[in-house]
């Protein structure tokens, strides 16, 4: 439950990170020519902002978690990527992912 947390922090934290940096450039794009940008400018420089602070923490197993998404068909799977060789003899899998390299429960 602690890793899960903190994985959902650490997200946050890069988020409110990255909406500061998109802030703090967002006049540098070579506007001084123009007074006002189109909406789609407005639209594409507005930080980035978390549609919630706080997740409800898991019951259950990521894994188990996945299988029932899984069941539900709610998601689109990602592409598998490409092998190389640490992953090729790793006996950690992720579902998810459908790959080998990391376990299902630490993946983010």
């Amino acid at each position: 439950m602690r890793l899960a947390q903190k994985y959902i922090d650490e997200d946050e934290m890069n988020a409110m990170k990255e909406g500061e940096w998109a802030s703090s450039i967002r006049w540098d794009r070579g506007r001084e020519g123009r007074e006002r940008g189109n909406r789609f400018d407005r639209e594409r420089d507005a930080p980035y902002k978390p549609k919630y602070y706080r997740y409800t923490p898991l019951t259950t197993i990521r894994a188990r978690a996945l299988m029932m998404v899984e069941k539900a068909n709610l998601l689109q799977w990602p592409q598998r990527t490409r092998d190389t060789p640490a992953k090729k003899y790793s006996k950690k899998y992720c579902r998810f992912h459908r790959d080998k390299g990391h376990n299902t429960e630490d993946c983010y």
